[in-house]
C-alpha cells in the first residue's frame, strides 16, 4: 500500500489557478505549466485535463466550422 505524503492544495492556490485560466492567452501558457511542470500531483492532473477539454473543443470547433 502506498502512502501519499504531498500537501493539500489551499483554497488561496486554487483562487490563483482559477484566476490565472480565467485571462486570455495567459491561461494556455499557465495551463501547459501546471500540466509539466514540477508541481503537486493535483495540480498537473487538473493541467492534463484541462488540456485534454481544450484539445476535444478544438477539434469539435473544427468539425462544426466544415460542416
Amino acid at each position: 500500500m502506498q502512502v501519499h505524503t504531498e500537501e493539500t492544495v489551499s483554497v488561496r492556490k486554487w483562487l490563483l489557478i482559477l484566476l490565472l485560466t480565467a485571462v486570455p492567452f495567459v491561461n494556455i501558457v499557465a495551463i501547459c505549466v501546471m500540466a509539466f511542470g514540477n508541481f503537486n500531483t493535483n495540480i498537473k492532473n487538473y493541467g492534463k485535463a484541462t488540456l485534454m477539454m481544450f484539445g476535444v473543443g478544438l477539434l469539435i470547433a473544427m468539425f462544426t466550422a466544415f460542416l
